[in-house]
């Protein structure tokens, strides 16, 4: 074998790691979130194209005035039409109007320099079918009871945003682009028309993923018909979402393929907009924003689900109507997910309802509000601890196995970890955190329902792990995500050799042949790392499901049994 030793002792008696167990080395490793054939990895197979984007400040038009309040009184658009656009995975420092100059977004930032944008909007949850439920109940997901991709579902006892305004006399139509947001998860709750036909056969992109411009051609279509009463849309997009492959011209025009995908999502939001206004005759509130949002290395992360980070909690919002706000501002005020219903309902003119976590941003606030976010992905995948954060004004803290605090305004990427030295304010942060969510919301509700294996397969398809069964009726003290996101992407690298036969990607095989080492060329070879990893990480819990693959494979059934029995061991959680 080239992998070398498993764990060498250093001169003072500690552990080192192997060659290939490098987080320096490999901290830019992209990943494009399909999975390798069988091997139902997250954040799978490492592509040939090195996308490095470091997370940058946000640059608003400078000429925007800065107010702390939408500049639109309760009730003042009431009886209009809304449009929701949410676009998957989506950074906001990649988008034109947020000051990235590679890209090429004129709809979107046509529409931003009519609008209230928002420089400090996060997610919920880093996670596609959490923080939809929290833009459409206005509830934390501590509250809503979604906590990750799959299950459970969103449960009828919630109220939803289409709900509220059905009952008020709106048409509701919403058109989803992704397997995860299909209507067996509870979203399609209060909707007329809930279009969730990813298996479309015209769709390029394959069955659980239906590419931008089918997901407006099918909106359209609907705008089109005449109606009397004024209607709620939402439309999903899923195309920023890994792997990255936009249409030409977008491919060849954008300085990488993640830009390019929005791209493309700027023309058909384009192409939306013009059919929202050639709808009806009166104006549309129009809300833009962002499930959650992508990280390219940060924190060591690839993609997005297991961190509570800036790359992945931090999302674009612009709350504006079809034509344009008298005043556009800029909010630099802290926003979070839940506020989107109580804020529509509020411009609406229709009652907020009770027992929501969110605020209306349309009143001013007479102290800073603290906001929350968390994940349970990796708890519910490979039995890791849960994490969760909390905002308040500059501060971040971020609660789990290994507490830290950031100050964004001087740190906004979290490179230094003020924990240590700002105990005091950090512990402060956590009990106003414990306060927000409660001492029970790191129990996980039992599902109803149990995903069959096509859905099991279909999620899969797009780059996510199905939650285990026995991982979703409590919590558990797991190993650290944060420590264990760069030992996932060095055990995905050893699988990159089969991808691309012989040799190994371009950009990585200097590093390569400066280590004097090569990727495994075959699956015995690759068994055999893997085999290896595992003696370095044995409480590893994702090598033992490679284990038991690659082992069936080779029609070792026993070693494959045992396999499977460690990994349960390593995620069940304990009594």
């Amino acid at each position: 074998m080239v992998f070398g030793n498993t764990w060498m002792m250093s001169v003072d008696g500690t552990a080192s790691r192997p060659w290939w167990a490098s987080g320096v080395i490999w901290t830019r490793v992209a990943s494009t979130g399909l999975l390798l054939v069988g091997l139902g990895l997250y954040g799978a197979n490492l592509t040939t194209e090195q996308i490095s984007l470091p997370l940058v400040p946000l640059v608003v038009d400078p000429a925007l005035p800065v107010s702390s309040v939408l500049p639109i009184r309760q009730g003042a658009l009431a009886g209009q039409n809304l449009l929701l656009v949410t676009i998957d995975t989506t950074r906001p420092d990649r988008l034109g109007f947020y000051g990235n100059t590679d890209i090429a977004t004129p709809n979107l930032d046509r529409l931003a320099a009519r609008s209230a944008v928002f420089t400090h909007a996060l997610a919920t949850a880093p996670t596609t079918l959490p923080s939809h439920a929290s833009i459409l109940t206005g509830r934390y997901p501590h509250h809503h009871g979604v906590r990750t991709n799959g299950l459970p579902p969103l449960e009828p006892d919630q109220t939803t945003l289409a709900e509220i305004l059905s009952e008020h006399g709106y048409e509701t139509a919403a058109f989803v682009s992704s397997f995860i947001l299909e209507k067996q998860f509870g979203l399609a709750q209060g909707f007329t028309r809930y279009d969730d036909e990813t298996h479309d056969e015209a769709a390029v992109m394959g069955y659980s993923e239906r590419r931008a411009d089918r997901t407006t051609d099918r909106a359209l279509e609907w705008l089109r018909a005449s109606r009397e009463r004024p209607f709620f849309l939402w439309v999903h997009y899923y195309d920023p979402h890994a792997s990255y492959a936009p249409p030409e011209p977008f491919e060849e025009t954008s300085a990488n393929s993640y830009d390019g995908e929005l791209a493309f999502i700027d023309q058909q939001v384009g192409r939306l907009l013009h059919g929202v206004t050639a709808s009806s005759d009166q104006d549309a509130l129009v809300v833009v924003t962002s499930d959650h949002g992508e990280s390219f290395g940060e924190h060591e992360e690839q993609s997005h689900g297991f961190l509570v980070q800036e790359a992945t909690l931090k999302i674009p919002l612009i709350i504006t109507t079809t034509g344009g706000l008298a005043v556009p501002v800029r909010i630099d005020n802290l926003a979070s997910q839940v506020d989107l219903m109580p804020t529509v309902l509020s411009l609406l003119g229709l009652p907020v309802p009770d027992g929501i976590d969110g605020v209306d941003l349309t009143e001013a606030r007479k102290s800073p509000r603290a906001v929350v976010a968390e994940t349970h992905y990796g708890e519910t995948v490979y039995g890791w601890a849960r994490l969760a954060a909390i905002y308040k004004g500059n501060f971040k803290y971020v609660d789990g196995p290994n507490p830290e605090f950031y100050d964004l305004a001087k740190d906004p990427a979290e490179q230094h970890n003020l924990f240590a030295q700002r105990g005091e304010e950090a512990h402060s942060l956590r009990r106003q955190l414990i306060e927000i969510r409660g001492q029970d919301a790191d129990t996980l509700r039992a599902s109803p329902m149990e995903l069959d294996r096509k859905s099991i397969e279909r999620l899969e398809s797009l780059g996510y792990v199905a939650p285990a069964p026995w991982a979703r009726t409590g919590s558990r003290a797991g190993p650290d995500p944060s420590r264990m996101v760069a030992t996932l992407t060095e055990m995905l690298l050893l699988a990159t050799g089969l991808e691309h036969g012989h040799e190994a990607p371009a950009w990585t095989r200097p590093i390569l042949i400066a280590l004097g080492k090569d990727l495994p060329r075959d699956e015995h070879e690759l068994l055999a790392a893997y085999e290896e990893f595992a003696m370095a990480e044995p409480d590893f819990a994702p090598v033992y499901s490679q284990l038991e693959w690659l082992y069936k494979r080779s029609g070792r059934m026993g070693d494959a049994a045992a396999s499977r029995q460690r990994f349960e061991q390593l995620v069940r959680p304990g009594p």
